[in-house]
């Protein structure tokens, strides 16, 4: 018995540390600003898995003009869940030029329900998460181009 010890804390070493934050709280983290239209945010960028990972998981509150900006290097199918969120967010799913080509409103998860995934449907390079009742405030669509000012490309990115 004594001997599965060192495996299990293993385990649950290697549990904690997918669960965690890697990014230290005072860490400055990449910003960048977006525009759709005549409105615009301030955008955390992430864009390692780490920060794709803990996205904005634990954050109380999301101010209007705040949002977090997930870069991917190629387009690809993208899916989303609410793990770790307590208020709702909207999400808008972008295409490399920045056309929003999915977007979707996400509530938090319940205790103990189904976790709900939230997919581009298409290939999408960036996604955008906005503080929830942004698309039916603003009357965002499919179709609408995202403008996005200082975001670095992702690494292994074939963009130019």
């Amino acid at each position: 018995m004594t001997r599965g010890w060192p495996h299990l804390l293993l385990l649950l070493a290697a549990l904690l540390a997918v669960g965690c934050r890697c990014d230290s709280p005072t860490a400055p983290r990449e910003q960048a600003k977006v525009r759709i239209g005549e409105h615009s945010w301030s955008v955390t960028v992430a864009h390692t898995p780490e920060q794709h990972q803990a996205g904005l998981s634990g954050l109380s509150d999301l101010p209007a003009d705040s949002g977090m900006l997930f870069v991917y290097p190629d387009p690809r199918p993208l899916t989303f869940c609410m793990r770790g969120c307590s208020h709702p967010l909207d999400i808008l799913f972008l295409d490399a030029k920045g056309l929003i080509v999915n977007q979707s409103e996400m509530y938090p998860e319940s205790n103990g329900g189904e976790s709900v995934a939230y997919t581009s449907n298409v290939p999408a390079q960036y996604a955008l998460e906005l503080k929830g009742g942004t698309i039916r405030r603003l009357g965002l669509k499919v179709g609408m181009t995202v403008e996005m000012q200082n975001v670095p490309a992702a690494k292994g990115s074939r963009q130019e």
